[in-house]
């Protein structure tokens, strides 16, 4: 089984000054991991976040080979709908039902430089994992941190600490890689993601949209 591929990049990261979060918190528990879903399609896997009730985001480029796009939401595998889909930023806005799933909350702003962040999603298509790393810096709309991902994470959740309780900072788009001998070898301490304003932006435009497609997918049941 292939796992859908992540970005590359290459590019040095700046030091950007941003302004936003704070508090600490432990290790994301079990409320926030259940939030990170399982996304699949012919041979391929990624993760979504649960944002909503019945609405799941995750990267463009994971479901965009899929003919048909399916969920595994606490522990149920279901059929999801595309609402929308915005490939400059890499993001897809799926309906599925997600019962009593508690959605992330997304996070005002950026984290603060060096604040801790961790990468979830279904890593290799295996068990659910949080990487931890550190906030790094924002550049082009991107957030960049030091948490390792691998293939099977795009879609995923970057989650930071605000005011003493875990929150969507972005979602994962790639990792990073570096050319060793004519070849691009991954790097475990460098990964790209998803700003969490351009979610709730994103979201919010498709909303009506979203309403309308959920409307008939219930009539038609």
């Amino acid at each position: 089984m292939s796992i859908k591929s992540l970005a590359l990049v290459t590019f040095l990261l700046a030091n950007i000054p941003v302004v936003a979060s704070s508090a600490s918190c432990g290790r994301p528990d079990q409320t926030i991991r259940q939030s990170i879903v399982r996304i699949e399609g012919g041979n391929t896997i990624g993760s979504g976040i649960v944002i909503g009730p019945n609405r799941i985001i995750t990267a463009a480029h994971v479901i965009k080979d899929m003919d048909k796009v399916s969920v595994k939401v606490g522990g149920k595998r279901t059929e999801a709908n595309v609402a929308a889909v915005q490939e400059r930023l890499d993001l897809a806005l799926l309906l599925a039902p997600t019962g009593n799933i508690k959605p992330l909350q997304l996070l005002k702003g950026s984290p603060r430089l060096k604040d801790d962040v961790w990468a979830m999603g279904y890593a290799l298509g295996n068990a659910l994992v949080a990487t931890v790393g550190k906030y790094k810096g924002s550049y082009d709309k991107k957030l960049y941190t030091s948490a390792s991902v691998n293939y099977g994470q795009s879609g995923g959740g970057l989650v930071t600490c605000n005011q003493g309780k875990h929150v969507l900072a972005g979602m994962i788009k790639a990792f990073g890689a570096v050319m060793i001998d004519g070849k691009l070898e991954r790097r475990d301490d460098f990964s790209v993601a998803a700003r969490s304003e351009d979610i709730r932006q994103f979201v919010a435009s498709n909303q009506q949209i979203a309403g309308i497609l959920e409307s008939f997918i219930v009539q038609a049941k």
